[in-house]
């Protein structure tokens, strides 16, 4: 009997457009499943409708309807993810869908808060590998958001290519393993999928995978006790705001820092000024000031100095 190891993905799509391009992209992906590996989809459209969909190498189907309803979205999250562990344990969870680091969804009009999806999906499946097909969810606020809860993420730290992660032909391909090996394992497995991510051509300038091993950020973080934000670590990407984290703190915790990036060697594509987990300064105010109060990182920086480019003057946030 072929031992399965499953995959949760939870999409979010937003319109018709974003509907069909799934289906595509996981068409795809069907083809390159193999025959120890499949999939769940916790499929939102626009919010409130969901289904689960089950695909292996040779099926892809609808297996249960769940629009929301009456139910609030934790309840209504919580019954679909209910019913795929009835059916399966995965060992591998993937986002897929828009992302803005404080939350997933789309910016203007965001699905959740991270902190939310976090405490629904992350911390009950406690996946070995988590990514994120996503932009910046490699970004500090979202990667300390969930560090307790799983140990390796693939995720990038700024916008992220219109290349899925789950076009990758070693997503269709989980690795067999044992209760002795498996954190090497999966260890292994992000950082080949970065490399392999790496290779994909005409991809875009800012294209950047990065594999992550979060098992030591909490006390890594715990040491930091001021922040520079200047123009020397500014990732002068899209955002004027979005910092290299690496080149951000002090010195005496960048070796900490620089061995949470496992995929360094396969990071030629990104752009020169990210050398792993990105971080943005975030005034008080303004329409993302709520999601970032909340956040762990956001509660964390009300702890420490923080120095920015604009005005160079030293501030508490």
């Amino acid at each position: 009997m072929v031992m399965v190891n499953s995959w949760l993905i939870v999409a979010h799509i937003s319109d018709s457009f974003e509907a069909n391009d799934f289906k595509k992209i996981f068409k795809k992906c069907q083809k390159q499943l193999t025959l120890q590996t499949d999939i769940y989809v916790i499929y939102i459209y626009h919010k409130k409708q969901g289904k689960i969909i089950h695909i292996t190498n040779n099926s892809f189907k609808v297996i249960k309807g769940f629009n929301q309803k009456s139910r609030s979205q934790t309840v209504w999250c919580n019954k679909m993810l209910d019913y795929i562990l009835s059916l399966s344990k995965p060992v591998a969870m993937s986002y897929y869908g828009h992302g803005g680091g404080l939350v997933v969804g789309p910016w203007l009009d965001p699905w959740m808060s991270l902190k939310k999806f976090n405490h629904i999906f992350i911390k009950r499946i406690r996946p070995e590998i988590l990514c994120f097909d996503s932009c910046y969810l490699g970004s500090i606020v979202s990667l300390y958001e969930i560090a307790k809860n799983v140990k390796y993420v693939l995720a990038s730290p700024a916008w992220h290519p219109y290349t899925s992660i789950s076009s990758l032909k070693l997503f269709g391909n989980l690795p067999s393993f044992t209760r002795q090996n498996k954190h090497e394992k999966f260890k292994k497995y992000i950082v080949d999928m970065s490399c392999e991510f790496s290779t994909v051509k005409n991809q875009p300038k800012y294209s950047c995978l990065v594999a992550f091993d979060l098992t030591t950020l909490d006390k890594t973080i715990g040491k930091i006790q001021k922040l520079e934000f200047t123009k020397d670590n500014n990732l002068n990407l899209h955002d004027p705001d979005h910092y290299d984290l690496l080149a951000s703190v002090e010195s005496h915790i960048k070796t900490d820092l620089e061995k949470i990036v496992l995929s360094k060697k396969c990071m030629s594509k990104c752009p020169i000024t990210i050398q792993g987990i990105s971080v943005s300064y975030q005034p008080r105010g303004g329409a993302w000031s709520d999601y970032f109060t909340r956040s762990r990182w956001g509660k964390f920086t009300k702890t420490i100095e923080i120095i920015h480019i604009k005005d160079d003057k030293h501030k508490s946030l």
